[in-house]
């Protein structure tokens, strides 16, 4: 009877010897997707088995002033990289590992494929004892840069640990990587071509812009005006605030790494309209402010014939800024007594900061021009726009 009693303990015993013998020999690698741990559902517990992956948001030489991950070829002799963790999701904890497992960077430096003498892997992990960072950062730069071709190395590695009590660290397998190149300096005396690249449009419906611009060589910096005053700017923009209703011409010139300045600035010209409360308003219109509409502001009324007007001397352009919508009204645009545009403002769906062509003349006006209402249906009127362009 004993015997008996003994046969289902020895066979459960049988099945978990191979685990036990797993458990005291060399386990197999915990990064391994067919590893005894990773597998779904691990046996022996959740593991984590997923490595995190680094990538280098920010390159740049010559102190900073250019972006080696747009133009790779630099004579400076310095460069410095910051790194991060790859991940798309925001409800990750502050490394950026969905296991809350600290995550740490190493980095290499190559030259010419050959590694470069001293910068074999190494920590370059950004310490973070306050958890402020919304993930793992990295910081490495380099100085006194030989000519030649080089590629900087960088993986991530996680601190997990595997269910049995082992090294269960996860490390990025393919390191990130960022190549380029520091050539030797010649003497420049050409002058770059400035292009921009995303500008404002003819009419321009806010009280700021973003230029970007571009040389035919890399930009050290530009010189930017806007009007006839300076404006600050770098390589590739210039934000400007505060903009009021007129004409704006906006200029720039690339300056290259020699110094050289481009004797031909790139120009863009373009108008910012007149915000509904700075119109003369005739009686029946209500004021008032509201994020979305131009300048966060608007008229609007349901009275026939009410009116707001403008005069600009040297007017050759005009249009209307206004808000379309079900059962909106309609309108004309006068030049004193005369009609230059009547215009229906009814639309499938309410859409706000409407840009209505109203005319343009090769002569120059300078009367009133007025925006009067048609029928007793609502009106919303955002602007009207004067420019001495056409």
């Amino acid at each position: 009877m004993a015997r008996r009693r003994l046969r289902p303990v020895l066979a459960l015993m049988g099945l978990l010897t191979p685990a036990l013998l797993v458990a005291g020999a060399a386990a197999p690698s915990y990064a391994d997707p067919g590893s005894l741990y990773c597998q779904t559902p691990a046996p022996l517990g959740q593991a984590d088995c997923t490595a995190p992956e680094a990538r280098i948001y920010s390159a740049k030489a010559d102190h900073g002033y250019q972006d080696l991950s747009r133009t790779p070829e630099t004579t400076a002799r310095d460069a410095e990289f910051y790194m991060s963790t790859v991940t798309d999701d925001p409800q990750d904890d502050v490394d950026g590992d969905k296991d809350n497992d600290e995550v740490t960077f190493t980095c290499q430096l190559l030259r010419n494929d050959t590694v470069v003498s001293g910068q074999a892997w190494q920590e370059c992990t950004d310490p973070d004892p306050s958890n402020a960072y919304a993930y793992a950062r990295g910081t490495i730069a380099f100085t006194e840069l030989a000519t030649g071709t080089y590629t900087l190395q960088v993986k991530a590695k996680d601190a997990a640990t595997t269910p049995l009590g082992g090294d269960g660290s996860n490390e990025q397998a393919t390191p990130t990587e960022l190549t380029w190149t520091v050539v030797q300096p010649t003497t420049d005396t050409t002058p770059p071509q400035t292009r921009l690249t995303s500008a404002a449009r003819r009419w321009h419906l806010f009280p700021y812009v973003a230029e970007e611009y571009a040389g035919d060589e890399p930009l050290k910096t530009a010189r930017c005006r806007l009007g006839s005053t300076v404006r600050q700017c770098d390589g590739s923009q210039a934000t400007i605030m505060g903009l009021s209703a007129g004409d704006w011409t906006f200029t720039v010139a690339g300056v290259d790494f020699a110094g050289n300045v481009d004797p031909t600035p790139a120009v863009n010209r373009f108008t910012v309209p007149v915000p509904s409360s700075k119109l003369r308003a005739s009686s029946g219109w209500t004021k008032g402010t509201q994020f979305g509409y131009f300048f966060n502001g608007y008229s609007t009324t349901k009275r026939k014939g009410a009116s707001l007007s403008a005069a600009r001397a040297g007017t050759r352009s005009v249009v209307l800024v206004a808000t379309r919508c079900p059962g909106c009204g309609s309108v004309k645009v006068t030049y004193g007594k005369k009609v230059i545009r009547k215009i229906s403002l009814a639309a499938s769906a309410r859409r706000k900061r409407q840009l209505i062509a109203v005319g343009s003349w090769a002569t120059a006006h300078r009367g009133r021009f007025s925006v009067v209402t048609l029928s007793g249906k609502p009106v919303t009127i955002e602007g009207l726009g004067f420019s001495r362009r056409r």
